[in-house]
């Protein structure tokens, strides 16, 4: 028995929805070559259990929850409707290759920027919102190393008005250009950001503006 090909084709009927449906209509065509007949028909067997629409759904949902962990402000932007498609397509292009939170959610946002770079992907202010949970992601995976960091994060709209909208549970409207820089830090496990805004390429003093934000 081909233990290992068998294994990772089960693995993917549960991952891979496509190779799910190609086995289901095409047999054991869909499946790998070196496995025997035994194996090809219990992966099509498998395949055709409604459980493993349970199984699926399980896993879909565990995924979900490290997303969430790692990028609560981009669920939130996204709102439901773009969030499933995005969410769907994301599961489709990539397996898993880890289930720590800060690599699914990193792994995310870089899905997500390349989409917006493509042109499939438009959501006013998600650009900001995307930045700003890339780098406090980078900051506790810092911290989870035990590693001192400093990073400076450069957004086109206030993100504190952004984040303390979707924090009310409304969507960011009309808000004028506004260049800040976010700069966070780790010292002693500790992680504090500190935005500033920039004013005509200048930045304001802290006493004219300043918001700390904790980590999640």
């Amino acid at each position: 028995m081909s233990a290992h090909v068998f294994q990772a084709a089960m693995v993917r009927l549960v991952t891979d929805r496509r190779f799910r449906e190609r086995v289901v209509k095409t047999g054991e065509r869909a499946l790998p070559a070196s496995l025997s007949r035994r194996e090809q028909w219990r992966l099509l067997s498998v395949a055709a259990h409604r459980g493993l629409d349970i199984t699926r759904m399980m896993y879909v949902s565990f995924r979900l929850s490290r997303f969430h962990a790692g990028t609560p402000y981009t669920f939130r932007m996204l709102g439901k409707r773009r969030l499933d498609t995005e969410i769907s397509l994301y599961l489709e292009r990539r397996p898993p290759t880890s289930f720590y939170f800060i690599d699914e959610g990193a792994a995310l946002l870089a899905h997500l920027r390349a989409r917006m770079r493509s042109g499939d992907l438009a959501v006013p202010y998600l650009a900001d919102v995307i930045a700003y949970e890339t780098g406090l992601l980078a900051m506790q995976e810092a911290r989870n190393r035990g590693a001192d960091a400093t990073i400076a994060i450069r957004v086109a709209h206030d993100i504190v008005a952004i984040t303390n909208a979707l924090d009310a549970g409304k969507r960011p409207r009309r808000l004028a250009a506004q260049p800040m820089v976010i700069l966070g830090c780790v010292r002693n496990r500790q992680i504090q950001f500190r935005a500033s805004r920039r004013n005509e390429g200048k930045e304001k003093g802290e006493g004219s503006f300043a918001k700390s934000f904790s980590a999640r």
